[in-house]
Order: C-alpha cells, then sequence, then structure tokens
C-alpha cells in the first residue's frame, strides 16, 4: 500500500496520522491511503465527481488537479472568464 499525508485539498502536510481521517482507494499493492486535516477536507475530496463507472477516486482527484493547476488566475487586469472550481 502507498501512503500519502499529503491532505490533497489543502496541500498541508498532515502529521498527526494517528488521529487523522483518512481513506484507501484502491487494493493490495496498488492501493492508495490518503491522509486528510480534518473531516471537512475529506468530504471536500470525496465530493469530487468520478466521470466513469470504472474511476477510482485517485483517477478521478489527478484529472480534477490537473484543471484546476490549469485554471486562470485572478490578478488585477486579467480579462479571463473564473471559473469555479467547486
Amino acid at each position: 500500500m502507498r501512503i500519502s499525508t499529503l491532505d490533497p485539498i489543502s496541500l498541508n502536510d498532515v502529521t498527526d496520522l494517528n488521529n487523522a481521517p483518512y481513506i484507501i482507494d484502491g487494493e493490495g499493492t496498488n492501493a492508495l491511503k490518503i491522509y486528510f486535516e480534518n473531516e471537512a477536507n475529506k468530504a471536500k475530496f470525496l465530493a469530487i465527481p468520478l466521470h466513469t463507472a470504472d474511476a477510482t477516486v485517485s483517477s478521478a482527484y489527478a484529472k480534477w488537479l490537473i484543471r484546476r493547476l490549469q485554471a486562470p488566475s485572478i490578478s488585477p487586469g486579467n480579462n479571463r472568464q473564473y471559473q469555479p472550481l467547486f
């Protein structure tokens, strides 16, 4: 099992692994255990939609994160249309 201690919502490192909420995505050696800083971040993560019947939470998050990172930034003089992330 692979383990991620980087909260995918806040992008902060989770240090209290004994008390932190987590999910396990997948099975066996390819499973991914993802820790969160709090239940609210876990709920936001789980609310990210899966787009296909055979998609995993990890693949949906990766697609969501790529879209988020490619979203135009908001700055003075930026005339692009802002698309909300949630």
